[in-house]
Formats: structure tokens, C-alpha cells, sequence
């Protein structure tokens, strides 16, 4: 399964994540700022990055816009309640290089696992 990097300043929505991931066989680390998410991605490879895009102390887009300035290529979930920022020009130019889904708040739980599922690469079975 994935080892997978959770950036959520609310709570509630950071624990759903975890707990669906987890419930899935998933790793996940969680950060709640996109600068602490920086420090784990320098320390850490990950699976796939599910992200909020607004949040204090770094938000999303600055954490993408580290990432590409960094050539880090990961799969991203962006997870926001600011869809149409979500899709916004300056954001899909962030992720260019990377596979990404765009999850809506509120989201079902479905939903979330369904994204995770279409970007992890597929484990081999032995």
C-alpha cells in the first residue's frame, strides 16, 4: 500500500483522512501546514500528497510551488473547498508534471479513496 502525505489545518477533515487511509491498509504522515509538509518531503519520499490549498503557515499553492521549483514529483490530491481555485490556471501549472485529482470539500469518503486508488502506482503481487 501507499505511504501517503495528508496537509490539512482543519482537525476533523485531517483525522477522516487518516482514518480512511488508514482503514485501507495505507502509511500516511499528516502536516498541518504546507511549511511542515516542506520539512517532511526533505526528510521523507512519499506515495502520493493529498493537500488543502488555503491554510496559515504555508499554504497549498505554496507548498506545489516549492515542489515544482524543487522537482519534486509526487501525485497530488487536491483537497478544497475552493474548487474553482482548484482549478484555476495558476494551479494547473503547478502540477504539470504531476498526476493530480481534484477532490471538492465536502467530500464522501468514497470519493477520497477512489482518487488515492486512480494515482497510486499498483502494487505487484507476489
Amino acid at each position: 500500500m501507499g505511504n501517503i502525505l495528508i496537509v490539512e489545518d482543519d482537525p476533523a477533515i485531517l483525522a477522516l483522512i487518516e482514518r480512511l487511509l488508514q482503514a485501507s491498509g495505507h502509511e500516511s504522515t499528516t502536516a498541518r501546514s504546507g511549511n511542515e509538509a516542506v520539512r517532511f518531503l526533505k526528510s521523507r519520499s512519499y506515495d502520493l500528497l493529498i493537500t488543502d490549498l488555503t491554510m496559515p503557515a504555508g499554504s497549498g499553492f505554496e507548498l506545489l510551488a516549492w515542489m515544482d521549483a524543487e522537482k519534486v514529483r509526487l501525485p497530488v490530491i487536491i483537497c478544497s473547498s475552493y474548487a474553482s481555485f482548484a482549478k484555476g490556471q495558476a494551479l494547473e501549472s503547478l502540477v504539470r508534471d504531476c498526476p493530480h485529482v481534484v477532490v471538492p470539500k465536502p467530500f464522501e469518503a468514497q470519493t477520497m479513496l477512489d482518487a488515492v486508488a486512480s494515482l497510486l502506482p499498483r502494487q505487484a503481487k507476489p
